[in-house]
């Protein structure tokens, strides 16, 4: 039994609870290994099988990390006028990087780009062995280029473009699955396995598409899985935040939350603020008057990055017809747009042109209302409060960024931009609902588990065979895709659906086995 007290040291009668019992020592990072695995596997089904270039932007991605990758900080493109066109946006982040010739990626690597019909056989097949370096520019320029210096040593590897692809894939698919790891295994250790029910709602198909695409957005939302796990132990089990271990895990996914995009700072600090907020003075002040050295190098960590990622933004970030955030005619727009950035967060692949099928969308923002709903319903008033809070905290945020970046030029936003961001809404409700499910019925909890087993599993694999018919025969090819594939991957069609047909359904099995036992609560491991 633990006891919350209130800043003035009396009890708070509501939040006393049993606890959720942590698992024992090490055993974890055991389970977190069971569940990453299987994302893991995912991400390189996604990595190995989708065409190069093949992902939001990934012809520009590749260019800034092997600059960065060559630790070059890129020569700004020339001025333009600052108008709100798209031309004149994607113009004012130009960097220009030296990269090997032999690397850049080819006239024609993007020919399948938006007309969806066109399969990835319109790829040029001879792709010349340049030697040398060129001068590329590309208009990702003035994302911060810490988390692709990583990528870009593993595309320097490749002796083709198509080579340089793969190799920063997996890169970005190794990072994203450590930090995937570290959340889930605190998040284990505090709260029990049965809280890895966000987790899950969290990874969507796209997120585990992006885990496997040269972009840093994978890594960006993987930390930011990582940071929100760490957020929702700390409120929901605040003696954690206590514990040097904690502060030591926060200051590794938080700097690589903050480092990865100027979103992933502004993130990093609302999550922060909420976890002080709702830690209260008095855990804060006892942490600064002990003087924890740990708890102390972390904060000033994470300061320094958020501080270095602002710098970098002041320095080199000028993007032309930006708005203001507080734009009363992009409400309206926002909100018809609402949809269609939750739907695009979820099932929405390739250059934003490949979508899922309806029913994988469908069934997975139900799973989201009834997570949602169930917190609500069943959370104490604290939790309650924490969960609206942060819920409205997401789309105020959702909507500075449409007002000032999007609404200007006239388009929507992106889904997988959003998902950094919803990440602790998911996993905070995930984690409340299960136990308190389970303190309700624990029969309906486990059935509740096994639904979302089969769900989430079935929707990564279909998600993957579907892009993969996109590629092979187009959007109005044959669902049976494989007799008439005018594009393969290396090594055929079989191996890579075969891999993520069964790593689905490992997942479904890690998923199906945390759901809580028979006479336990959800915490018990």
């Amino acid at each position: 039994m633990t006891t919350s007290r209130l800043d003035d040291g009396t009890p708070d009668e509501e939040a006393t609870a049993p606890a959720p019992e942590a698992a024992p020592r090490t055993r974890h990072w055991r389970l977190a290994g069971l569940l990453v695995v299987p994302y893991l596997l995912l991400s390189l089904s996604w990595a190995l099988s989708n065409p190069p270039a093949a992902a939001p932007d990934e012809t520009l991605h590749i260019v800034k990390a092997l600059g960065n990758g060559d630790f070059q900080f890129g020569e700004a493109g020339p001025p333009v006028p600052d108008e709100p066109t798209l031309e004149n946006r994607n113009n004012s982040t130009i960097r220009i990087y030296d990269v090997p010739s032999r690397l850049v990626p080819k006239r024609g690597m993007t020919c399948f780009a938006y007309y969806t019909d066109i399969t990835a056989d319109c790829q040029p097949n001879a792709l010349p062995k340049d030697v040398g370096d060129v001068e590329v520019p590309t208009e990702v320029g003035a994302y911060p280029p810490f988390t692709y210096v990583p990528i870009g040593i593993a595309a320097h590897l490749g002796s083709t473009p198509a080579q340089a692809f793969i190799l920063g894939r997996i890169a970005v698919a190794l990072m994203s699955a450590g930090l995937l790891m570290v959340g889930t295994a605190h998040l284990i250790k505090w709260l029990g396995r049965g809280a890895i029910l966000g987790t899950v709602a969290a990874m969507t198909p796209v997120a585990v598409f992006i885990t496997g695409s040269l972009n840093p957005s994978g890594i960006e939302i993987t930390s930011a899985v990582a940071v929100a796990s760490i957020v929702t132990a700390a409120v929901l089990r605040p003696e954690s935040v206590q514990v040097p271990a904690t502060h030591w895990t926060l200051l590794g996914v938080g700097v690589v939350l903050a480092l990865s995009r100027q979103l992933g700072a502004l993130v990093l600090a609302a999550l922060l603020i909420l976890m002080l907020v709702t830690l209260g003075w008095s855990r804060v002040r006892h942490l600064l008057v002990t003087r924890s050295p740990s708890f102390i190098v972390a904060s000033l960590g994470l300061i320094a990055a958020g501080a270095l990622t602002g710098w970098y933004e002041l320095t080199f970030d000028h993007p032309a017809g930006t708005g203001t955030v507080l734009a009363p005619g992009a409400v309206e727009p926002f909100l018809a747009s609402a949809y269609p950035l939750i739907d695009s967060s979820i099932g929405l692949f390739g250059w934003l042109d490949t979508p899922a099928p309806r029913p994988v969308v469908g069934l997975w923002v139900a799973m989201w209302v009834v997570l949602l709903g169930g917190a609500l319903l069943l959370g104490r008033r604290r939790e309650i409060w924490t969960l609206l809070a942060a819920f409205v905290g997401v789309w105020l945020l959702a909507f500075s960024v449409y007002a000032s970046g999007y609404y200007p030029l006239g388009v929507n936003g992106q889904g997988r931009h959003l998902l950094p961001a919803l990440t602790f809404v998911l996993i905070f409700a995930g984690a409340v609902f299960a136990e308190r499910l389970t303190r309700v019925s624990v029969v309906a909890a486990r059935r509740m588990f096994g639904v979302v087993a089969v769900l989430v599993g079935a929707s990564q694999a279909v998600s993957i065979y579907w892009n993969g018919r996109r590629y092979a025969v187009g959007r109005g090819g044959d669902v049976w895709y494989f007799p008439d594939a005018l594009w393969e991957p290396k090594l055929g069609w079989a191996p890579w659906l075969i891999l993520a047909a069964l790593s689905a359904v490992l997942l479904a099995v890690v998923i199906f086995r945390s759901r809580p036992r028979a006479g336990t609560h959800v915490g018990a491991s």
